[in-house]
């Protein structure tokens, strides 16, 4: 069993926390046209999902592998005053932190205390000591990420409910969330991506 780190967005993280999301989709890199990553040599791509499973080597593991947490954050503690008394010591991220000296942005938007003042750090900086959220991968696949239906979509985290969406269509829901992390274009691109299931710990 191997630990990695993986980014989520707040609004995934509180997914993953609420019990609504138990996978996510990453995009395979390079896209799988003709290399093979594990033996680093070219190879002819037949086009089919059994090659690629073979052939590619997932960065996020495999079956029984834990996946920990990055997510946005900074050090400080939560007065009773709701403000923020931020720690200016980098080097106390290398120390053993309680977990009142580590503050969550999720944390603190779903506690409804105001974050606009707060300098946050972002996800990729988070040390693995600082994270509050591992999940054990169930499985790992390879599809195309318009392959994704309504059901993947809604373990993806999507609410049928959720009014910053024009449809409520879990599919579409999930492709507005794609482009809004990917960027215009992605989902018409159609990458290959890896599926990773996974339960919380």
């Amino acid at each position: 069993m191997k630990e990695r780190p993986i980014l989520f967005s707040t609004p995934m993280v509180r997914a993953i926390l609420e019990g609504r999301k138990s996978q996510t989709r990453r995009i395979i890199k390079p896209q799988p046209e003709s290399v093979d990553h594990i033996n680093h040599k070219m190879i002819p791509y037949n086009g089919s999902i059994e090659f690629l499973q073979k052939n590619l080597k997932c960065p996020y593991g495999k079956s029984g592998d834990v996946l920990w947490v990055r997510e946005t954050w900074c050090l400080g503690r939560i007065c009773e005053t709701e403000t923020i008394n931020p720690c200016d010591a980098e080097s106390y991220v290398d120390q053993c932190l309680d977990d009142n000296d580590i503050i969550y942005k999720e944390q603190m938007i779903s506690n409804g205390i105001n974050i606009d003042e707060v300098l946050w750090k972002p996800s990729i900086f988070m040390p693995k000591i600082a994270s509050r959220i591992k999940l054990k991968v169930t499985n790992v696949r390879v599809e195309r990420v318009q392959d994704i239906t309504d059901e993947d979509a809604l373990v993806e985290g999507m609410l049928p409910d959720q009014n910053i969406f024009i449809t409520n269509e879990l599919r579409l829901a999930y492709k507005s969330l794609w482009e809004s992390i990917n960027g215009k274009g992605s989902w018409e691109n159609n990458p290959w991506v890896w599926v990773i299931e996974f339960e919380k710990l």
